[in-house]
């Protein structure tokens, strides 16, 4: 390698010329550059801490919506519950309102019989008077 080469002194001094700027730019402390520097790191922590608490809501609403799943399905239960609850009252009331006519109309014909009873007695003679009267005596 020729040193006394214009190529080369060319090639050198521009080496020389490039690590020179980049050490001094790269060592120069510049305030703004500083200033720039803290308030991206102010704005980092922010950020970071926005961050942070936002995963901790997420986290929270996550668990209430997991309870409030479960809740909604005993709810769901229960309703499904008070439903059979309510079906089977229906079904006993029409049952009962069924036997409550069925008497009623029976009662009816009670009172029928005992008013014609009442109206026209039994006319009763001989043995058959004995029998009546021993039957209301005991």
């Amino acid at each position: 390698m020729n040193y006394k080469d214009p190529k080369n002194i060319a090639i050198f001094v521009l080496v020389l010329l490039v690590l020179i700027f980049g050490a001094t730019t790269f060592f120069k402390k510049d305030s703004l550059y500083k200033y720039k520097l803290e308030q991206l790191q102010k704005e980092y922590d922010k950020e970071h801490a926005l961050r942070d608490s936002l995963d901790l809501a997420i986290s929270q609403v996550k668990s209430e919506l997991a309870a409030l799943k479960v809740r909604e399905k005993e709810l769901a239960e229960e309703v499904s519950r008070l439903e059979n609850e309510a079906t089977l009252a229906k079904e006993e009331a029409n049952r009962s309102q069924e036997e409550l006519a069925t008497t009623r109309s029976l009662l009816a014909e009670t009172r029928k019989k005992i008013q014609a009873l009442k109206n026209q007695p039994p006319n009763r003679k001989g043995g058959d008077l004995i029998k009546s009267l021993k039957l209301k005596t005991q």
